[in-house]
């Protein structure tokens, strides 16, 4: 009992050491695969769902966007007509002092890999599902000429926080950083 004592005290004297995240995240290194959209690989989407999505830096590619570098994750949609698209990003801890979010963007492409429009999937609501984590979504309209979507992180250092409420009231704005889980949803 007193090992358990000790070890309790112990860990909540190291967990109140730890700092922080940034208020901005530096953006991610450079991938060799990414120079043009053609060299990417875009996995294809079979149905009108892709959940629990890792997008992570040093795994995951990279582009330079309009808004700076960022990781993604790219999709050829499916042959079914598809007109919105919701995208659910996940907070990366239940501690929410030290939870980050990525806030991701959408940029689709036609057949020729040719910008066809973009989003910035806002506003974020809050959302959650029974017995499931809490988590952050938009929805946006799918151009009728996409064939293809990537999602990508928001600028860390350019982007307003998502605003996240604790159990007992307390506000924490979330660092965007350049990973986290989401999921996609097509209608």
């Amino acid at each position: 009992m007193l090992k358990k004592t000790i070890c309790t005290v112990a860990l909540l004297a190291f967990a109140g050491c730890a700092s922080r995240p940034p208020i901005a995240f530096e953006p991610p290194a450079p991938a060799d695969c990414c120079g043009s959209w053609r060299q990417v690989h875009f996995e294809q989407m079979n149905s009108t769902q892709v959940s629990g999505i890792s997008i992570s830096t040093g795994r995951s590619p990279t582009f330079d966007f309009p808004e700076g570098r960022s990781t993604f994750v790219a999709y050829k949609l499916p042959d079914v007509k598809v007109k919105s698209m919701t995208v659910e990003t996940y907070v990366s801890s239940g501690w929410l002092a030290m939870a980050t979010v990525f806030r991701p963007r959408a940029l689709f492409l036609d057949a020729e890999f040719q910008e066809a429009g973009t989003s910035k999937l806002e506003p974020m609501k809050r959302a959650a599902k029974y017995l499931q984590e809490e988590y952050y979504q938009a929805t946006t309209d799918v151009p009728a000429n996409a064939t293809y979507v990537v999602i990508f992180g928001a600028s860390s250092a350019n982007t307003d926080r998502l605003v996240a409420y604790s159990e007992n009231g307390s506000m924490y704005g979330l660092p965007n950083a350049y990973e986290g889980k989401i999921s996609i949803l097509l209608k």
